[in-house]
């Protein structure tokens, strides 16, 4: 059996837990390189469209068909599929595991129709894989019942519907940290995971398989707590073995492909703090496309009540050559009425844009998608990377509008709108219209006018955030703006726990946060709970009954009841606890650093030395973190 991520308590994975499947082949060539190209596009059209029909099975067909309309429903709802899943499941078998072993059972076949065999398996994991983001990320809303997919689960101890999704969640759970647990059709995300990461050694036909293997972990990090060291792991060696494909990645016909590739990477390596081989990345996607931006000056103005122009930033976007080469796959732009609409300021002194002297829209550059997102991806690396200033934010806000001046594609407009919501909260004048834009967002994701393709064109290499996330941040805008009482019912309907309980703490009921949270531990008991209920009564015996609750494997518990003894200044339990917490899970970089300070406190310098240096090499530009390095070094009389 291919070695499997962790199960329900996030285990230790297994020695081949680190290395995606099969490496790319020699380059894009042949049938089976034209059908992974246009998978990764999701877009059928051109004369590789109908090739290789008449080689494959008439199943293959109809699914592939079903795939490029967006009818990923329909896929997993094939007889072909349903005939992998039509053994029982015995009581005592885990949920990921018989569904691997169903998948190995079918893929262990005849070897005569071995490519169709994997075909079938690999359409199943993109297409659960898409119809999970469609159901979390970008909507319209996907009414699926765990049952029509896997028949095997009506019957046995998981049969009851809220047995299936807590047993489902438990085993997405990874380094000992939490998901979201309000998730819709969670047995997507499992499905995906079986196939594209548990099964692909099998699948070794298939040179861009380690690309959605990516994609899909991506998918599966930002729905954890904190970051998985053993998702970055994978994603690390899927970069690697992508990257070792040359040809795919110089291929003029690949070109927009590969640019998508270089944005993904970038986004991913970003999240796990290794900003150097984003910015590669990045820089590596703005050069294949050619393109150079520069935040410059200009003369405008802002007000209404301006008498004189004044100098404004904002974006040039210049091209060094020729466009990319537009062919028959190069996605369209959809129509803006499908769009989530952008929201004019309304303001009696500010202007809804800047007013220029010389109007420069007729020299703006008409950008296809992955321009776009290249731009869009230099603007989040400058965030990343930059002070929080208020300079800072005004260059970000160049890069914001000229994006928007664009509306082409829902992907791309979605997370700028994010974006500039969450730069404007701290304008007086603008929050406002902050709230309102990411009311608009929450609820374009009901809207069924705008269909699944368009929605998913450019997605992977936007980072968009979660219909759930969004909700999120209305309720903590609503929150800034004093609205309480509003920004509590969106948390409560999101049962995001956490911030329930900062909003009674606003409002001095603190008895009221912990009536909910023993109210919401009476009907499910789980570390996440508890450790809320620690925070809230400062009792390390909440944090000790999440930690047996989880089987010692959350991260989470050790991390607050450390913080406890931190604020008591307890260092030696203190240390204690935060070492437990990052051998669950490294990819801490507060819990270093605290750590680094109680050795500090105890006067174990070595033990400081070693904390510090995880915290620089997560972030390079920690500078407290690089002072109390040498402060550490100087003790221990290493000065060089």
């Amino acid at each position: 059996m291919a070695t499997a991520l962790p199960g329900p308590h996030g285990a230790a994975p297994g020695p081949a837990a680190a290395a995606p499947g099969p490496g790319p082949g020699p380059g894009p060539c042949g049938l089976e390189m034209e059908l992974e190209l246009l998978l990764l596009r999701g877009v059928r059209a051109g004369p590789a469209a109908g090739r290789g029909e008449e080689q494959r099975g008439a199943d293959c067909n109809i699914m592939l068909h079903q795939f490029f309309e967006g009818n990923f429903e329909r896929i997993l709802l094939n007889p072909k599929i349903q005939d992998i899943f039509s053994a029982q499941m015995s009581d005592e078998e885990i949920i990921d595991h018989y569904l691997e072993n169903q998948i190995l059972a079918y893929l262990s076949g005849r070897s005569e129709d071995q490519s169709e065999r994997q075909l079938v398996v690999l359409l199943l994991g993109i297409g659960s894989l898409q119809l999970f983001v469609q159901s979390n990320w970008t909507g319209p809303p996907v009414p699926l019942q765990v049952e029509e997919i896997l028949p095997a689960l009506s019957t046995g101890n998981v049969a009851m519907p809220q047995n299936i999704q807590a047993t489902l969640l438990n085993s997405l759970i990874l380094d000992g940290e939490s998901i979201y647990h309000l998730l819709h059709n969670p047995i997507l995300l499992m499905l995906a995971r079986t196939i594209l990461v548990n099964c692909r050694d099998k699948l070794n036909l298939f040179q861009m398989l380690p690309w959605w293997t990516m994609r899909c972990v991506n998918i599966h990090q930002q729905l954890l707590a904190e970051r998985s060291s053993q998702l970055f792991t994978i994603v690390q060696c899927c970069v690697d073995k992508v990257q070792s494909n040359k040809t795919f990645l110089t291929s003029a016909e690949c070109g927009n492909l590969a640019i998508q590739f270089h944005l993904e990477c970038g986004y991913a390596l970003l999240y796990y703090y290794d900003y150097t081989r984003a910015k590669e990345n990045f820089s590596a996607a703005q050069k294949m496309a050619r393109l150079s931006t520069t935040v410059t000056g200009a003369l405008g103005k802002r007000t209404r009540f301006q008498d004189r122009y004044l100098a404004q930033l904002i974006l040039d976007v210049r091209r060094e050559g020729d466009a990319l080469c537009q062919t028959d796959l190069t996605l369209t732009p959809t129509p803006l009425e499908n769009l989530p609409k952008d929201l004019d300021l309304s303001d009696d002194t500010l202007l809804n844009s800047i007013e220029l002297v010389d109007r420069v829209e007729d020299e703006a550059l008409d950008l296809s998608a992955v321009e776009l997102a290249v731009i869009l991806a230099i603007c989040v690396d400058f965030q990343k990377n930059s002070p929080v200033h208020k300079l800072t934010e005004e260059e970000l806000l160049a890069f914001v509008s000229y994006i928007l001046s664009q509306p082409k594609f829902w992907a791309i407009q979605v997370t700028t709108l994010m974006m500039r919501t969450k730069l404007e909260k701290g304008n007086s004048r603008r929050i406002e219209r902050a709230m309102k834009q990411t009311q608009v967002l929450a609820d374009h994701f009901e809207d069924k006018t705008t269909s699944v393709l368009e929605r998913l064109k450019i997605f992977h290499c936007c980072h968009v955030p979660p219909h759930y996330a969004v909700k999120q941040q209305l309720a903590a805008l609503l929150l800034e703006l004093g609205c309480v009482s509003s920004a509590l019912q969106i948390f409560e309907q999101l049962e995001m726990w956490e911030d329930v309980v900062i909003c009674h703490e606003r409002t001095g009921k603190h008895g009221k946060a912990e009536e909910i949270l023993r109210r919401e531990l009476k009907r499910n008991e789980t570390p996440t709970l508890y450790c809320l209920l620690g925070d809230v009564l400062n009792d390390q015996k909440c944090y000790d009954k999440a930690w047996e609750l989880s089987g010692h494997r959350s991260a989470r518990a050790q991390r607050s009841k450390g913080l406890l003894h931190l604020r008591k200044q307890e260092f030696e339990q203190c240390v204690q606890c935060f070492e437990r917490s990052v051998q669950i899970n490294y990819l801490q970089l507060g819990v270093w650093f605290s750590l680094g300070c109680a050795y500090l406190s105890l006067e174990n310098f070595e033990g400081a030395s070693k904390a510090f240096q995880k915290c620089v090499m997560l972030e390079p530009d920690n500078a407290e973190a690089w002072n109390n390095l040498a402060t550490a070094y100087i003790r221990l009389k290493e000065k060089k």
